[in-house]
Parts: structure tokens; C-alpha cells; sequence
């Protein structure tokens, strides 16, 4: 909650039509479902605008709510 501010402003600040975006979550402990999904709108942004993106560096939690939201199947990438 109290950098979710920040994530959504520095996603809104990227310059991402056509380009290829590397989300970087490896600081990131915790990620609620509110902030997952600011990524996730984020990522569709992206690719709607013939941009690649992978999000990578994302703990165990992170990843598992991922797969617990089934979002591994679409892109974006998610890795560890």
C-alpha cells in the first residue's frame, strides 16, 4: 500500500508503443492483487501496442499468485 502510488505513476511514465519493456519485480516482496493487476493493464497496454514485454524477477508470491490468478497461459512472461 504504500508504494502502490509509485508503481502505478512509474507505469503510466513508460513510453511503450512498439517497444520491448522489461519489468523488473525482483525488489519487490510482496505484490497485493490491486497492484498486480496496474501490471497486468499495464503489460496489455504494451502488447496492444505491438510491444514485447516480460515481467521478470518476481518472488516465490508474487509467482504464485500469478498461477492462482492463471495469468501464465497469456502473455505477458513471467519469470523468476
Amino acid at each position: 500500500m504504500t508504494t502502490h502510488e509509485r508503481l502505478v505513476a512509474r507505469l503510466a511514465a513508460v513510453d511503450h508503443n512498439g517497444m520491448k519493456v522489461r519489468v523488473d519485480l525482483s525488489g519487490l516482496w510482496f505484490c497485493d492483487v490491486r497492484s498486480l493487476c496496474h501490471i497486468l493493464i499495464f503489460t496489455r497496454g504494451v502488447q496492444r501496442n505491438r510491444g514485447d514485454v516480460v515481467v521478470y524477477g518476481a518472488s516465490g508470491q508474487v509467482l504464485r499468485m500469478v498461477n492462482l490468478l492463471g495469468v501464465l497461459e497469456e502473455r505477458p512472461q513471467f519469470a523468476a
